[in-house]
């Protein structure tokens, strides 16, 4: 079997997108739409619920929370999980 590789222009690349259509007057749909190596089925969680969240305090015209920083980095985190699962096994 022959694999070939095509290198793309990153500025083409799309690795995700949200859309909003207008059905109705009053209603919307909205869509996301993205590449797997980018985010889990957690990380779409995340994702969109505080997205949803921030645009809920904005239709309420309250004041929009600062988003956090997570406590520790992320190569960190990782190590952790790694050792975790490396003391479970």
């Amino acid at each position: 079997m022959q694999l070939y590789f095509v290198r793309l222009p990153a500025a083409n690349i799309q690795i995700f997108r949200f859309q909003i259509h207008r059905l109705e007057e009053f209603h919307l749909s909205f869509s996301f739409s993205f590449h797997h190596v980018i985010l889990d089925g957690w990380s779409v969680a995340t994702l969109l619920t505080q997205l949803l969240q921030r645009y809920i305090y904005y239709i309420e015209a309250k004041s929009i929370p600062p988003l956090t920083v997570p406590a520790i980095p992320y190569s960190d985190f990782i190590a952790q999980e790694q050792s975790a699962i490396a003391n479970f096994s």
